[in-house]
């Protein structure tokens, strides 16, 4: 099956723990793929305002507003392109309640911790190529 290719994708990836993050990029910048950082709920959502990412990799517990919160505020946003945005919540919290109300704030998926690189490089080029199929 061939690749497709990532070029011009934008990945914001947000955790309050700088080892995730950069984990997640040594993972992904050999794809191609443009990342963005972010290391609590603030900088993600003005990131993700003035960015305009492809793909949200979002923790969900950091500092000041939540990830669920920053989820939330993303999807009452006006503007289509941030509304619609992909958002995947990194997260350990796996109970049934924890992933229901990650889906409730508008979660697009949900990826556990502790996780594979391969993994996050397989469901990222996923995360996309859904993305981009159901674009208008």
């Amino acid at each position: 099956m061939p690749r497709e290719a990532p070029e011009g994708k934008t990945i914001l990836v947000v955790d309050d723990e700088p080892e995730i993050v950069e984990l997640l990029a040594r993972a992904l910048e050999p794809e191609g793929f443009r990342l963005l950082k972010a290391y609590d709920g603030d900088g993600a959502l003005q990131a993700a305002i003035s960015e305009r990412p492809d793909l949200i990799l979002l923790d969900w517990m950091l500092p000041g507003m939540s990830g669920l919160e920053v989820c939330r505020r993303l999807r009452a946003a006006a503007d289509p392109q941030i509304r619609d945005v992909p958002v995947v919540l990194i997260t350990a919290r796996t109970t049934t309640q924890d992933m229901a109300e990650g889906f409730a704030a508008g979660a697009t998926d949900y990826l556990t911790k502790p996780f594979t690189l391969a993994h996050v490089r397989f469901r990222t080029r996923s995360w996309l190529l859904r993305a981009e199929q159901s674009a208008p």
